[in-house]
């Protein structure tokens, strides 16, 4: 799957910048038994997550509407936003991205806002795995925690959706990794599929440099190529 990245400063407060504000954002074809926007929703039992498991070619489709989001992003052009508050960035690309009018594909996005000035870091999930926050602590070991907003449907799926905001406080030499499903859905010799609590753990007990992850998760998959995109972006506070 096809992930986009990208830095915005806000141009009337140099002292925020969005972090990567589409930091993987994933189109995703549609699941067969999707019902339309506007129709009667399924059940909580049966979330868009689950597509994950179904996959198929980006192609041309995805590409286009990676950038069409950057680019509404970049330029801030969704019409009554505030994009320093996460939240309503998502609920609103949840309104201007249907999917029946992007060719049945939603995405999924993780969308971060660091202000330098209150040493915060704001955040909003629209089906995305966790960012991992890493933080040395007294010991001079690496603590990591997973920045996830729960109950965040992936973008254009469902209309009229509402999304979670949380901040937590950053402090000098903090990092974040922005991550892909790609970085972590990998099977090893056993059978067994990594998860993110598998990729902090190694991030926390080996390195958290994105050549080093790559390099370990090739190590589990073993021969041919990786299954999925490998998207992963490492920012250091």
């Amino acid at each position: 799957m096809r992930a986009g990245f990208g830095f915005v400063p806000f141009p009337t407060a140099p002292d925020d910048q969005r972090l990567p504000h589409v930091p993987l954002l994933v189109p995703r074809p549609a699941r067969p038994d999707l019902r339309p926007r506007g129709a009667e929703r399924p059940s909580p039992q049966s979330p868009v997550e689950s597509s994950r498991k179904e996959r198929a070619a980006c192609g041309v489709g995805a590409a286009l509407l990676s950038a069409a989001v950057i680019n509404v992003l970049r330029s801030s052009s969704l019409p009554s936003v505030d994009f320093r508050k996460p939240d309503s960035v998502l609920a609103a690309l949840n309104e201007a991205f249907p999917m029946e009018r992007q060719n049945d594909r939603f995405f999924t996005i993780w969308y971060g806002v660091h202000s330098k000035s209150a040493a915060t870091l704001s955040y909003s999930t629209g089906g995305h795995p966790p960012a991992i926050h890493l933080r040395a602590a007294a010991d001079g070991k690496a603590r990591a925690s997973q920045l996830v907003t729960y109950g965040g449907m992936a973008i254009g799926a469902f209309p009229d959706l509402t999304y979670e905001s949380k901040s937590i406080v950053v402090e000098p030499g903090d990092r974040l990794l922005v991550l892909s499903d790609g970085t972590f859905e990998v099977n090893g010799a056993d059978g067994g599929m990594l998860s993110v609590r598998d990729l902090a753990e190694y991030a926390v007990a080996h390195s958290d440099e994105p050549g080093q992850i790559l390099e370990w998760v090739r190590s589990i998959n073993g021969t041919g190529p990786l299954p999925d995109d490998f998207s992963l972006l490492r920012i250091q506070f």
